[in-house]
């Protein structure tokens, strides 16, 4: 199969997580020997516009119209999208070929006609951009009724699709398996992994450090600041708290192997799609105490970790957690069988090709 992997960046410019999906299932592709051309629609840092990247080609546009060239020049038998925000406008574009349209579903936005993030705001500055905004949206959740699949990454989001009337396949996200995780960090630690911006509320794991300061315990964030008004937020609690320490961004090697070294992870945002900080701490058990939003129930389900809904219990599940190893273990195998058994790419990417597979001869 000849596939194009389209997302806006690729992930080594501005990682994400459906960046890094659409990296992981081009690179297993190639690796079932399929001819893979990742797209990344924006060439934000002005690099080299053509590269290779295990074992695929990696197109970096530097204008939106060169996409069209692609497609005449590459012809391929398949588009797998996985940016929602240009899918209408892939859509007109792909639709003029022969070529088969996935569509995978990485955000609760994404199932929604109107986002819920945009509030229509009447001052006289906003009102335009935001009404733009609005129906850029509804364009793209009307293209989605034309592509020939859509994915989902969870039954939540696949109820809610079907609920408008959209017929969905449910392939997990995924990440590589570690076989042999690194040892812990010499004291116990606990570990937040996001983007700092509103819908995240890493002021919320401030407030945790803060709780629990008397503990020999650190607690380590690592995250891009997206909201200026953090950096503020995050500077004060560095020299408040000794036990608070700001890492930064990291790539999504060293990321993981961070988290593999931690204790808990714990989780403050607020529902989106599947975190990837969720999937990486399973994959080297280690247990998940999350605030606000458990995916598909499994977290309480499966015993992987607590899911607290109120802050105050928040803080006693990672106090409870902290203080009972024989838990803390249990649970950290809870999580790395669930993890074997759902989000290893090894697993998932057949089914990928699978579905891929159908498409094109159908």
């Amino acid at each position: 199969m000849k596939i194009f992997i389209i997302n806006e960046f690729f992930p080594k410019d501005k990682l994400g997580g459906s960046e890094l999906q659409c990296f992981l299932i081009a690179k297993y592709l190639a690796k079932l020997g399929h001819e893979i051309f990742y797209i990344a629609l924006n060439n934000i840092k002005n690099k080299s516009q053509y590269e290779k990247d295990d074992g695929f080609l990696v197109i970096r546009l530097n204008k939106k119209n060169e996409f069209q060239f692609l497609l005449n020049k590459y012809k391929p038998d398949l588009c797998y999208i996985r940016d929602f925000g240009y899918l209408y406008w892939l859509l007109n574009k792909i639709k003029k070929f022969d070529i088969r349209i996935v569509f995978n579903i990485s955000n609760l936005n994404d199932t929604l006609r109107f986002p819920e993030k945009y509030h229509m705001d009447f001052s006289p500055k906003r009102l335009l951009s935001a009404t733009i905004r609005n129906l850029y949206h509804f364009y793209n959740f009307l293209a989605l009724r034309k592509v020939d699949k859509i994915i989902s990454l969870s039954y939540e989001l696949s109820e809610k699709l079907k609920q408008e009337g959209l017929i969905n396949t449910i392939i997990n996200d995924s990440i590589e398996k570690v076989v042999n995780p690194p040892g812990k960090f010499s004291k116990p630690t606990i570990i937040w992994v996001a983007n700092l911006k509103s819908p995240k509320r890493p002021e919320l794991f401030i407030e945790l450090a803060e709780e629990l300061k008397d503990r020999n315990v650190d607690f380590l964030m690592i995250g891009d600041i997206r909201e200026m008004r953090y950096k503020k937020i995050v500077e004060k609690a560095q020299e408040r708290l000794p036990n608070f320490h700001y890492l930064g961004f990291k790539p999504v090697q060293e990321t993981t192997e961070l988290i593999s070294k931690s204790t808990i992870l714990v989780h403050t945002c607020l529902p989106e799609g599947f975190g990837d900080n969720f999937i990486q701490a399973w994959m080297a058990s280690v247990p998940t105490v999350t605030l606000g939003f458990d995916p598909d129930g499994v977290i309480e389900r499966h015993k992987l970790g607590f899911y607290s809904k109120k802050f105050e219990q928040f803080v006693k599940d990672v106090d409870i957690l902290l203080g009972n190893e024989v838990l803390r273990n249990k649970m950290g195998e809870n999580a790395r069988k669930h993890f074997l058994k759902n989000h290893d790419i090894e697993v998932n990417i057949k089914k990928f090709e699978h579905v891929f597979k159908s498409l094109i001869n159908q």
